[in-house]
């Protein structure tokens, strides 16, 4: 039931991403979508498409260290987990 909540919201996303294609935002949440479906490598090219929009933001490098973690690319799901923490922290202060 939830996998086909997932494509659905996949849809809705990617309809919204054609229609607004310089908004970050569909990139991400298409990018969540295809890591819930075990979509590794399609959310890769979203997540680093938000990413080359807007690289400070702490959550698109949570999204890029799940979706690297997923593809067993460790070492880099650490540097950007550890790069969404040091946007988080250094936007705390702001």
């Amino acid at each position: 039931m939830k996998l086909h909540l997932y494509e659905d919201a996949l849809s809705a996303y990617q309809t919204a991403r054609n229609l607004t294609p310089d908004c970050l935002l569909w990139y991400y949440k298409t990018a969540e979508m295809l890591n819930k479906l075990n979509r590794y490598d399609d959310a890769l090219q979203e997540i680093e498409t938000a990413i080359s929009m807007n690289p400070n933001e702490f959550y698109l490098y949570d999204c890029l260290a799940a979706t690297l973690h997923g593809l067993n690319r460790k070492e880099e799901a650490i540097l950007a987990a550890k790069k969404a923490l040091a946007l988080f922290t250094s936007n705390q202060k702001d």
